[in-house]
């Protein structure tokens, strides 16, 4: 039981992909705990971010279109790619690449 996608191979339990996004945030300098949705009251219209999609999604279902992707996709590498050896920075840098490549097919990541 987990959170799988359509077009990756990349899983992750629910708990890890809470770590994996809080591990995102902070990088980028936010809080999730503080953000609407996670318990806080900080706005998203606020976070200035291509990785702004991925923090503020359904942990469960739903999906990332090619726009938000084309977004997400380089800043996820770049961040991930600053991380110390670790799961996270494996399944991160290999989402970033699934990302890429649904952008070139033009397909959505959908979150299964």
């Amino acid at each position: 039981m987990g959170l799988d996608f359509n077009r990756s191979d990349v899983h992750f339990s629910y708990s890890g992909f809470n770590e994996f996004r809080e591990k995102l945030a902070l990088s980028i300098g936010i809080s999730l705990k503080n953000m609407s949705g996670f318990g806080g009251y900080n706005p998203w219209s606020t976070v200035r971010s291509g990785l702004k999609p991925l923090l503020n999604h359904s942990d469960c279902d739903g999906d990332l279109s090619v726009q938000e992707l084309r977004l997400i996709y380089p800043e996820l590498r770049s961040v991930c790619e600053k991380w110390q050896d670790s799961l996270y920075k494996s399944r991160g840098l290999q989402l970033a690449d699934d990302m890429e490549k649904c952008v070139r097919d033009k397909v959505s990541l959908e979150f299964c």
